[in-house]
């Protein structure tokens, strides 16, 4: 993978940041879901936006961290040129015979 811009890596750079904060504020209210076995009500912010939610299950608050956490090592491993690669098959047919199909 080449070299990023400096402005898509500032992107990247600024996603990871938030989701960072999105994280944060997500285990603050998982800790306060655990200790009441359920969340009356919490605001979330992510920057582009906020919610409120009412009543959520601790496991349900678990499941949006890992899912944020998962995003996150996306992005760092986009960061570091190590993220997803395009692949293309083209599929060639020799002298039309079904089974002469190669890959390259």
């Amino acid at each position: 993978m080449g070299c990023f811009s400096t402005s898509k890596r500032a992107r990247i750079v600024a996603r990871i940041n938030t989701t960072t904060t999105q994280i944060e504020e997500l285990e603050t209210v998982y800790l306060e879901a655990i200790k009441n076995a359920e969340v009356e009500e919490y605001k979330f912010n992510s920057g582009e936006g906020s919610q409120q939610t009412k009543r959520r299950s601790p496991k349900q608050i678990r499941e949006e961290i890992e899912a944020l956490e998962s995003s996150l090592d996306r992005l760092y491993a986009q960061l570091n040129g190590a993220g997803l690669v395009n692949m293309n098959l083209r599929r060639r047919r020799y002298n039309n015979n079904p089974g002469s199909t190669r890959y390259y």
